[in-house]
């Protein structure tokens, strides 16, 4: 009798723990982790959030060229905006960019996408320029000339360009590429244009590039060309590029630039340019 009576605590014991057993491991112990968790979680959340990884890359970058290793410095910058489209100081890479590659390209030296040309008998800028299908403000600029006036065996250096712009008139910016590349961005202080919607595009092209003063065109090679106003006109569309100084009460309509950007983009633009308005 007292062997069966210890036999049945024995079988309702192991019953009882096994019970015990189940219900701990299905009801508190993920109870118990959930709340662990929980924890874990709330600490995580009061740390301060680690550091944006492009932001170590940008001032890597930055002191490529500060050390005097533009080379350098541009590839390490054109990493940072393609692999961290969002990091903070993005906006200040693209900048540093446009001001290098603007600087390269308006300079005498030889550089990527430049061909040598040597002046020969009976050359002069319009001449060369149409020889080489380039413009001859571009060739003017370019090569820092102080007159139109050539001389034989003068070395001319003769960018090829592939020239694409886009408009963001949310943002008001504008954006150059070249051969696909970006090559610069400038403040827009206007981006109206007639007939577009708002979030609507315009795919156009440079239709016409005027050069006047007081409404009277301007011939290149005048000695008041470069003191003259640019303007751009676009089609289709018959939107309007032109310049103003940002202190007029009221901004021009078209897309408006100051007149130190807009005089850079006329020489790089020609007619045909694409051009994307959104």
């Amino acid at each position: 009798m007292l062997f069966r009576f210890l036999a049945i605590l024995i079988v309702a014991g192991g019953v009882l723990g096994g019970s015990a057993y189940f219900a701990y491991e299905l009801f508190w112990k993920p109870k118990s982790l959930d709340e662990k968790e929980r924890q874990e979680i709330a600490v995580q959340k009061a740390l301060p959030p680690p550091p944006h990884p492009g932001i170590a890359k940008f001032q890597a970058a930055a002191e490529l060229l500060k050390s005097g290793k533009p080379a350098e410095g541009r590839v390490a910058m054109e990493a940072l905006v393609t692999e961290h489209p969002d990091a903070p100081d993005v906006a200040e890479a693209y900048r540093l960019l446009g001001e290098m590659n603007a600087a390269e390209l308006f300079s005498p030296s030889e550089g990527p996408g430049k061909t040598t040309y040597t002046v020969i008998k009976g050359d002069a800028l319009a001449k060369i320029a149409n020889k080489t299908k380039t413009g001859a403000e571009l060739i003017y600029t370019v090569n820092q000339l102080q007159t139109i006036n050539l001389k034989i065996g003068q070395i001319l250096q003769i960018p090829t360009l592939d020239i694409k712009i886009s408009v963001d008139r949310a943002n008001k910016t504008l954006t150059v590429t070249n051969g696909g590349k970006f090559f610069k961005s400038y403040p827009l202080l206007g981006a109206s244009v007639p007939r577009l919607a708002e979030g609507a595009t315009l795919e156009s092209t440079v239709g016409e590039k005027i050069v006047a003063i007081g409404g009277k065109r301007i011939a290149f090679g005048d000695k008041t060309y470069f003191d003259a106003e640019r303007t751009i006109l676009l089609t289709p569309g018959g939107a309007t590029m032109r310049s103003a100084t940002g202190t007029e009460e009221t901004v021009p309509p078209g897309i408006v630039l100051s007149p130190t950007d807009l005089r850079e983009i006329f020489v790089l633009v020609t007619r045909g340019t694409p051009i994307s308005i959104h």
